[in-house]
């Protein structure tokens, strides 16, 4: 459920409240009723980009074709990935977004579907670098 549709249904149930309990102050009712919604909708969403930190790592560790040397060189219209197995040429526009973590860039191609680069990787100077690349052709999502 989406913060937006969290906060709805918390604005609609306190309204069901103050409706059958009109002798009540209001007060009581806020306190009593729809705080606690308030702070499960916070805590959900406190969980979800827990479990989200963890499915990323989980996602690394498990991905056995990311342990594999590889290059990344960056082209004009994009990426040019090498292993020592297959070599990919990824175009700009096939990235619908992507996401900076303290240790990793994600590009995504869908929600669900991402190319993970560890910033060890990089020398400092090239992650600014790549960093401003991304900026230049991709949408940043936080």
């Amino acid at each position: 459920m989406s913060i937006g549709a969290s906060m709805l249904f918390v604005l609609l149930r306190f309204a069901q409240i103050v409706i059958t309990n009109v002798n009540a102050p209001i007060i009581n009712i806020f306190i009593a009723k729809i705080v606690p919604h308030i702070i499960e909708c916070i805590s959900l969403y406190i969980l979800a980009r827990v479990i989200q930190y963890f499915l990323i790592r989980r996602a690394w560790e498990n991905s056995h074709h990311w342990k594999y040397d590889f290059c990344v060189e960056t082209i004009e219209k994009g990426l040019l990935i090498s292993t020592s197995g297959e070599e990919s040429k990824i175009q700009w526009s096939m990235f619908t977004h992507y996401r900076e973590t303290n240790n990793l860039f994600l590009l995504y191609f869908s929600s669900n579907y991402y190319n993970l680069f560890p910033k060890r990787a990089f020398e400092n100077q090239e992650v600014n670098q790549f960093r401003d690349l991304l900026r230049q052709n991709i949408q940043q999502i936080k």
